[in-house]
């Protein structure tokens, strides 16, 4: 029972952290909308580069085996 309402408080403050950081993230989405796109798009062609390259050397490595 314990063990339960441990759990419970570890996923309410998770879902407080994840609350502000939404809140965080919305505030500056809406004060700096040019800044927020950039940043967007950097991250993910970063993430879309990486995954090329990571399904690239996947593939040379299945083929080899």
């Amino acid at each position: 029972m314990q063990n339960l309402s441990t759990r419970v408080k570890k996923m309410s403050i998770i879902s407080i952290i994840f609350s502000l950081i939404f809140i965080v993230t919305g505030v500056f989405l809406l004060l700096k909308p040019e800044t927020a796109i950039n940043v967007v798009c950097y991250v993910l062609g970063i993430i879309l580069v990486l995954w090329g390259v990571v399904s690239i050397i996947q593939f040379f490595s299945d083929k080899n085996s």
